[in-house]
């Protein structure tokens, strides 16, 4: 689970627990980019997708997001 405490810090600049919250969010990241390449396997894409390029994909999706979450909504970090 994504502690949001580290988000406020974060955003706030001191970005020291991003490594904490990346190996927090890694595995929804991971696990997602399975999802992707199975189904370009199974889907009879016409092209393929390479799982560490979808990780890569999603780290910077984190780090983005990271920088523009808002707390208070009916979203939680992940969603």
């Amino acid at each position: 689970m994504v502690n949001e405490a580290f988000l406020e810090e974060i955003q706030s600049g001191n970005r020291e627990h991003l490594p904490e919250m990346w190996d927090s969010v890694k595995p929804f990241v991971v696990k997602q980019a399975r999802r992707r390449v199975r189904a370009s396997q199974t889907g009879g894409a016409l092209c393929s997708v390479e799982m560490e390029d979808l990780i890569q994909e999603g780290f910077i999706a984190f780090l983005r997001a990271v920088e523009t979450y808002q707390r208070g909504g009916r979203m939680t970090f992940l969603g």
